[in-house]
C-alpha cells in the first residue's frame, strides 16, 4: 500500500467535506436574507456533487491501492 497516495486521497475527501460544510453555512445565510437565487445556485453547484466526488476519490484510492499490490 502506498501510504502517501492514500493520505492524499483522504486529505482530498476531507477538503471536499470542508468545502461542502462552508457552502451549507453560506446557503443558510442567503436563506435568512431571502436570496433564493443564490440559495438555488449553492444547492445545484456546491451541495449536490459531494457524494459523487467522495465516491470517485474513494474508488480512485482503492483502485490505486489494488494496483500497487
Amino acid at each position: 500500500m502506498n501510504t502517501k497516495k492514500l493520505l492524499y486521497y483522504i486529505d482530498e475527501i476531507c477538503r471536499k467535506i470542508d468545502l461542502h460544510t462552508d457552502a451549507f453555512i453560506e446557503r443558510i445565510e442567503y436563506l435568512k436574507q431571502g436570496d433564493t437565487e443564490k440559495v438555488e445556485f449553492i444547492e445545484k453547484m456546491m451541495l449536490e456533487p459531494l457524494e459523487q466526488q467522495i465516491k470517485y476519490l474513494a474508488k480512485k484510492a482503492t483502485d490505486d491501492n489494488s494496483k500497487e499490490k
